[in-house]
């Protein structure tokens, strides 16, 4: 990531790291995560810095994931490991109609039910479109 081996990571460097993985950020983004922990404020990261804001990213994802667990089991009202349509209907208090929309697509298998493993990145599309039904803007 340190192309240059000034050991510091520039905006620009950052960027492309970023790039490489497919990561596809602006500079202001990358500017916003770099003021959150650049102590010196040198506008670089260095060794510490980095490591401090990866920390506050791995934290960030856990917690993430332990709403997304949490929530999951909410909504799993018969506890089989799976949440159909209708239990996200009665759930939010939405129509059935609605449940299907939001569940598709979480719902690889095409049976109208989805379960937490395999799908933690499509039920966590699905929670934040559930956080727009229960609080539009």
């Amino acid at each position: 990531m340190d192309a240059n081996g000034d050991d510091r990571i520039s905006v620009s460097e950052f960027k492309k790291a970023a790039k490489s993985l497919g990561q596809d950020v602006t500079t202001a983004e990358v500017k916003a995560m770099f003021s959150e922990v650049d102590d010196n404020g040198d506008g670089y990261l260095n060794y510490k810095e980095f490591e401090a804001m990866m920390v506050d990213r791995m934290e960030a994802a856990a917690m993430e994931d332990k709403y997304l667990q949490e929530m999951f089991s909410q909504m799993d009202l018969d506890k089989n490991g799976r949440v159909s349509y209708k239990e996200i209907a009665k759930t939010l208090g939405i129509s059935k109609e609605e449940a299907k929309e939001l569940i598709k697509e979480a719902d690889t298998s095409g049976d109208g039910k989805i379960n937490f493993e395999g799908t933690i990145y499509a039920f966590s599309s699905l929670i934040w479109e559930v956080r727009s039904v229960r609080s539009p803007l």
